[in-house]
């Protein structure tokens, strides 16, 4: 089976910004290969990249599970726990904007 697909040079353009450095260098590799060898190299080089990115994503979504699961299990200690949820208080603060600001306004005077 095959089959045909017709793309502008635009959007092939534009297909290939969303490919990895390596996988465009892949993918160059393949367009240049002068043997059928060559491109087979290139062709599994390609599905090993893409294996890599799914096998990354299966774990990333894991360890995302994993880090809601511990949030929710430590949630009663922090509505609980008044010492532990004055931590939570400063989660807000952007202490190097105003360290920044004090510094600003301490020299400011010396100018």
């Amino acid at each position: 089976m095959t089959l045909t697909v017709e793309l502008t040079l635009e959007q092939i353009a534009d297909a290939i910004r969303y490919l990895s450095p390596e996988e465009r260098i892949t993918l160059f590799h393949l367009i240049a290969a002068p043997s059928a060898t060559e491109k087979n190299v290139a062709i599994d080089s390609i599905s090993q990249v893409a294996e890599q990115k799914e096998a990354y994503a299966v774990a990333r979504a894991e360890l995302d599970r994993e880090l809601a699961a511990a949030a929710q299990a430590l949630l009663p200690d922090y509505v609980n726990d008044k010492e532990l949820a004055a931590f939570a208080a400063l989660d807000g603060e952007d202490f190097i904007r105003d360290s920044l600001g004090f510094f600003a306004r301490t020299f400011e005077k010396d100018f």
